[in-house]
């Protein structure tokens, strides 16, 4: 039985995460899995021909095979001396301000066709010529790429966006409220169906707590602590880093968290452009819902009235 298989269970559900994870690295692990067969197989053939230890007979169709496997894993690398490199590029949103990023991996030979194609299309530009033809040759470049999608539109699935909210210590997440966070990078206020929350990436966390000669360091301002709330939330949280304030008087704790989510999780706005839709949908305002059924809504706000101009 292949131990291959949970590695690439694991690389796909960070891809599912909108975490890049490079096409290679499937490619090589299929690689490895059939030099596995094709030394098991050769190991099964020697066992099969009932010699003693003192001498062993294998088939030599086997071997070749195994042979075969070792130089397709060597392959890639000797037929193109490629290596491909992790990209952060920025995405837009709909007001034309810096939304998400996301984090492709290319070949040199693919970052070079991408910059000749811009460079040539920037050049016709300034002569003032018809720029049609070079950006379908952009925008065919950047598909094959799967930087764009087949209808030439930046796929939110491979989007992942930074958002901050409020953490309530008492009750975590379970204000509905919170379904209104704060965008990382411009301030806006945004909407996350938290049924994405678990398994996204806790980045910072800002705790500020009251005076600690009096009251003691509390558990959340310590980085176990803050790992432990993550969890909690089901936060993946191996690059959390932590800053804590002591505000020297009788205040409450206070926890700021940002985390990174898939843009299709997050929608720009805030808790109005809800309730405008629950007074269409529902018979009862969506305040009349219990915290369970408002959550759940939001949730589906945006994942469907929400999800066509996330970006």
């Amino acid at each position: 039985m292949s131990n291959i298989n949970p590695v690439r269970k694991y690389l796909t559900v960070l891809s599912g995460q909108g975490i890049s994870v490079p096409p290679e690295l499937f490619r090589y692990l299929t690689a490895l899995e059939s030099l596995q067969e094709a030394a098991e197989t050769l190991i099964s053939s020697a066992d099969d021909t009932g010699c003693d230890a003192s001498l062993t007979v294998v088939d030599s169709g086997y071997l070749k095979q195994v042979r075969n496997q070792i130089f397709e894993l060597d392959r890639p690398l000797e037929a193109t001396g490629e290596v491909s490199i992790q990209l952060t590029l920025s995405t837009l949103d709909r007001f034309g301000e810096l939304y998400g990023e996301i984090r492709p991996a290319l070949s040199t030979a693919a970052i070079s066709e991408i910059l000749s194609i811009a460079v040539h299309a920037a050049n016709i530009h300034g002569k003032g010529f018809y720029l049609g033809d070079v950006l379908d040759e952009l925008v065919e470049s950047l598909e094959t790429r799967d930087l764009l999608n087949h209808q030439g539109e930046l796929d939110l699935s491979k989007c992942t966006v930074e958002v901050t909210f409020d953490v309530d210590t008492s009750d975590g997440l379970q204000d509905p409220d919170l379904g209104a966070a704060v965008h990382a990078l411009t301030g806006r206020r945004v909407l996350i169906d938290r049924t994405h929350v678990a398994g996204a990436s806790a980045l910072h966390m800002n705790t500020s707590y009251p005076n600690a000669s009096k009251y003691g360091i509390p558990e959340v301002a310590t980085i176990q602590g803050a790992k432990a709330l993550a969890s909690h939330f089901g936060l993946e949280h191996s690059a959390l880093e932590l800053a804590t304030e002591d505000t020297g008087d009788d205040s409450a704790d206070q926890v700021v968290l940002t985390v990174r989510m898939p843009a299709t999780a997050v929608y720009l706005g805030g808790m109005s452009l809800v309730r405008d839709v629950a007074d269409r949908k529902l018979p009862i305002g969506f305040d009349q819902l219990n915290a369970d059924e408002r959550i759940n809504f939001v949730n589906q706000c945006v994942k469907t009235q929400f999800s066509e101009p996330a970006i």
